[in-house]
């Protein structure tokens, strides 16, 4: 317990820069809420407390011979990093959020979107020009997903019975959601309007070189469906998935297991990415498809875009005024 108290006196910035002797990148100090060890500090947490003793005789290193041909070092601090800025201007994107999480314990290295400047125009108008997203708190996302799918309640109704203990924190999400122009209010009932969804989505899986993985992975946040629990309680797998396309990215000098399963990938409709240092190359197109559109991973991915971008690099906000109308109320 003192060597993980002492451990969490240091900030990943300062661990970062003590061994590398320059700060911390962006990109690293999200995905660490993620992975927050190093694998010698967990080793050594685990055999300060007897769960661990590391073997008298280390296990062999593998022959450089047999690696030659690898660009990487590892996934996490080599391949990311490289990845997130190539794999994006490869696909002609405009943002990426790493390590996205979908069907409720899953996660995709990286989320890659395009921005439909159509539909945030629409989201925009709808909102009164007001961009704020519902990512915030999680609390503002999960209360406009629980008022779209409830029966119509009037303020008071929801401040007593809302998904919250409290009626303060019932009574301000509600606020929230009234400000933005998310809920209006008919008569003494609110209701809800649909944000309109403003992304075309890429799930980007990344491997030095198990491509089979890969494969799943990515398909997975594509297609929940296919590898769905349908037996589990409650499992609604309409709720989950996000991507439009599904690609996996692999070491340049692992790539050709990849290829010679072509085949399956095609049938797949999940793209392969080479990538080095240099360049990312798209050896197999990936297939669109078809994920839920109102389920709950694609409208926080939806909502983590819009928290990433400058809205005014995309819309002009000169003309937009607030026109919501029947079609966009649910």
């Amino acid at each position: 317990m003192r060597l993980a108290h002492q451990r969490s006196l240091y900030s990943l910035d300062t661990l970062f820069e003590r061994k590398f002797g320059q700060p911390c990148p962006e990109w690293m100090k999200e995905r660490s809420q993620y992975a927050q060890h190093y694998w010698t500090q967990v080793e050594e947490i685990c055999k300060g407390f007897g769960f661990f003793d590391i073997p008298a005789d280390p296990l062999p290193k593998p022959v450089p011979e047999n690696h030659r041909d690898e660009v990487f070092k590892n996934e996490l601090e080599y391949m990311t990093p490289v990845a997130a800025d190539l794999v994006t201007e490869l696909l002609d994107a405009d943002l990426y959020v790493t390590e996205m999480p979908y069907a409720d314990n899953y996660r995709t290295d990286l989320a890659i979107c395009e921005i439909d400047r159509a539909a945030l125009r629409k989201r925009l108008r709808v909102t009164d020009g007001d961009d704020r997203s519902l990512v915030d708190e999680w609390k503002f996302l999960k209360t406009y997903r629980h008022l779209r799918n409830s029966e119509p309640m009037t303020y008071e109704e929801f401040a007593e019975s809302g998904p919250y203990s409290s009626d303060s924190t019932n009574k301000r999400v509600w606020n929230r959601l009234e400000d933005i122009g998310l809920l209006v209010r008919k008569g003494d009932y609110g209701t809800i309007v649909n944000a309109p969804i403003h992304i075309t989505a890429h799930a980007v899986e990344l491997k030095q070189r198990d491509w089979e993985t890969a494969y799943k992975q990515a398909r997975r946040a594509a297609l929940p469906n296919e590898e769905a629990d349908h037996w589990a309680v409650e499992r609604n797998p309409k709720k989950y998935g996000y991507a439009d396309y599904a690609w996996v990215v692999l070491d340049a000098g692992h790539i050709h297991k990849a290829l010679e399963n072509r085949e399956m990938f095609e049938r797949g409709g999940v793209g392969v990415i080479g990538l080095d240092e240099g360049g990312a190359v798209k050896l197999i197109d990936a297939r669109g498809h078809a994920p839920p559109q109102r389920s709950v991973d694609r409208e926080h991915l939806n909502e983590k875009a819009i928290d990433k971008i400058d809205v005014d690099d995309f819309v002009d906000r000169s003309s937009i005024s607030r026109q919501a109308n029947l079609s966009e109320v649910v």
